[in-house]
């Protein structure tokens, strides 16, 4: 069993980002990240520290804003477009999701406030539209990093089955869409909470490559894999005090030709692919 682990490959992803912001600092751009942040919810808090750290490691600048979780939706789409109409900034991130009194309706006219030019985490319709069009320019964070984790390890997608377990709009939705793209070809089923158990056990089994994202901790066990499988892990989830993923990774290590341990698997290289979309963006 082979532990696949997102540091070192995330590790080279920013060595080569360092050079290209190097590069464009000395042609006089600054690649500047907005990142911003409404309410006080803790993981929110931890990834943007996060995010702010690495980019300022690599020489991008960085405006933080936060918002009260009371802030109306009208000034936090003014500032949004403000931020828009600043040509020294080329990146806008705002942590999802929002409070729930900004949920729903305020949600979506936020991300499609963003200038898609600016949308360095691939919420706006403009740009999930060119990645189901196959002409994506950017791409979501944690589906371009599950992409990254598997291409860099060598496997060969094209022909493969690939199933992926959630259908969220910022990972399993995209992701399907990414792999299948031409030139890439993996052969891709999408399930979610309406298929039936006995049905998801069936076609899990049937992946060369399984990818779960949907969110319950140590869902997927023995009887979902097929031996020799790789198994892309993208849950995370707090239980016993204990950080885990959505699957039961001891149940199933003996299993699997190889795995993403949580933490330490997809995480590491989702800030890598933000950074890696900053610097793209700077060059539009």
């Amino acid at each position: 069993m082979r532990l696949l682990l997102g540091k070192e490959i995330a590790n080279n992803i920013l060595a080569e980002l360092m050079l290209e912001v190097t590069a464009l600092r000395e042609q006089g751009v600054i690649p500047k990240l907005a990142l911003l942040m409404v309410g006080t919810d803790s993981g929110s808090q931890v990834y943007l520290e996060n995010a702010k750290r690495v980019a300022q490691k690599l020489g991008i600048d960085v405006l933080e804003q936060r918002f009260a979780t009371d802030v109306l939706l009208q000034d936090l789409l003014t500032f949004v477009e403000n931020l828009n109409r600043d040509r020294r900034v080329h990146g806008i991130l705002c942590q999802l999701p929002l409070p729930v009194g900004l949920t729903g309706d305020g949600e979506q006219r936020l991300v499609s406030t963003i200038d898609p030019n600016k949308d360095v985490d691939c919420v706006h319709p403009y740009n999930l539209g060119l990645l189901a069009m196959g002409r994506a320019r950017l791409m979501p964070c944690t589906p371009h990093a599950v992409y990254q984790l598997l291409k860099r390890n060598n496997y060969q997608l094209s022909g493969k089955r690939v199933v992926i377990v959630g259908r969220s709009n910022i990972v399993g939705r995209p992701l399907s869409l990414i792999l299948s793209t031409k030139g890439i070809d993996a052969t891709v089923t999408l399930c979610h909470s309406r298929t039936p158990h006995e049905e998801l056990q069936r076609i899990c089994k049937e992946a060369d490559i399984l990818v779960v994202a949907m969110g319950k901790p140590k869902f997927i066990d023995k009887n979902f894999i097929r031996p020799g499988a790789v198994v892309i892990d993208v849950g995370t989830a707090q239980l016993a005090g204990q950080i885990v993923g959505d699957v039961d990774f001891a149940n199933v290590s003996e299993l699997v030709a190889a795995i993403t341990p949580v933490p330490g698997g997809v995480g590491p290289l989702t800030r890598a692919m933000l950074m890696h979309n900053v610097v793209s963006a700077a060059k539009f």
